[in-house]
């Protein structure tokens, strides 16, 4: 074990008893959990970014049955304001936090969406004002203040949580026995050339933890888009996003055939000017919906053309119709 490892790996050993205990403490009943009095869906994962939680809320809102009067609540992660805000045109990413305004932005016709870091009063205050049939809770597995209804649990191919360390030696942020309260769990961001006996492996693994349908996803492009841009040799095209991987859809674009140029920034990165100067010697600038939040107020008239890659959820193996009836049970 390299040295870097070892120095980490009594961190990661405290980090992991510590969330046990924390878990074992609402399963005795010591800690309080409040079921609310509205259908809660739970949106979440067991480690930190990147396991495409914000895409899925996206697929849930574009593929949930149109009758239901739908409500998205979200933390807020980064914004500059304080409690509880229900979103509206006077907001914007700083306001809102980039994630929950990316998803009123497209969104803002389908259902009402609010920020507050305390999930039990914001759902109270929602239900006081709107008649609501469902609350899709954005990264909310954690928050054991609330027994949803139901718990979608994401964890990526790689590396799939199993596999996985807890931090700060991997990516763990919960303990992995807590695949035991997810309702759905869902493999994201599997490769192109993923099997089925893969995929009944990996299930297998999942069901010794516990018996829950799982169901596996790609990451889904506009191809037409993206042939016209790998076909198109002499432009020169940057890609700038802040994610928690954003090497994945770098490499994802490689793979079909864009040659571009990568600007790598944090995750949830707040942009200043000078970030995008160095774009301005380039015929077209990619990023994603997330970042475009941020840069559009920002863009100005001597930079190159931005355009959005947008990602969604493939359900692989034709089991989208499975997933669904699933949730609305």
């Amino acid at each position: 074990m390299p040295s870097f490892k070892l120095i980490l790996w009594p961190l990661s050993l405290k980090y992991q008893v510590v969330v046990y205990v924390r878990n074992k403490l609402y399963d005795w009943g010591w800690l309080k959990s409040v079921t609310p009095k509205v259908k809660t869906v739970v949106v979440g994962n067991l480690s930190v970014g990147g396991s495409g939680k914000t895409p899925m809320i996206e697929f849930l809102l574009r593929h949930w049955k149109s009758s239901d009067q739908l409500a998205v609540l979200s933390r807020g992660y980064g914004r500059k304001t304080k409690g509880f805000r229900i979103l509206s045109e006077r907001d914007n990413a700083q306001t809102a936090g980039d994630e929950p305004f990316q998803l009123y932005s497209l969104f803002k016709e389908r259902a009402i969406f609010a920020v507050c870091a305390n999930r039990v009063q914001a759902i109270e205050r929602l239900r006081s004002v709107y008649p609501l049939d469902t609350i899709l809770l954005d990264d909310a597995f954690q928050h054991r203040k609330i027994s949803a209804t139901k718990n979608i649990l994401l964890t990526p191919y790689v590396p799939i949580f199993y596999e996985d360390h807890y931090l700060p030696l991997g990516t763990l942020r919960d303990h992995k026995n807590q695949v035991k309260r997810a309702h759905l769990v869902v493999v994201t961001k599997c490769p192109k050339t993923f099997t089925s006996s893969e995929a009944t492996l990996i299930e297998q693994k999942i069901q010794r933890r516990h018996n829950v349908p799982v169901f596996f996803t790609c990451n889904a492009y506009n191809e037409t888009f993206l042939d016209e841009l790998s076909a198109s040799k002499d432009l020169r095209i940057a890609l700038i996003t802040g994610l928690a991987n954003g090497d994945r859809l770098y490499n994802d674009l490689i793979e079909r055939g864009v040659a571009l140029t990568f600007f790598k920034k944090p995750d949830h990165y707040n942009y200043k000017k000078k970030d995008l100067e160095v774009l301005r010697s380039f015929d077209l600038v990619l990023t994603t919906t997330k970042d475009y939040s941020k840069l559009r107020p920002m863009w100005s008239d001597h930079l190159p053309p931005c355009k959005v890659v947008e990602v969604e959820h493939q359900f692989l193996f034709d089991r989208k119709e499975a997933f669904l009836g699933l949730l609305e049970e």
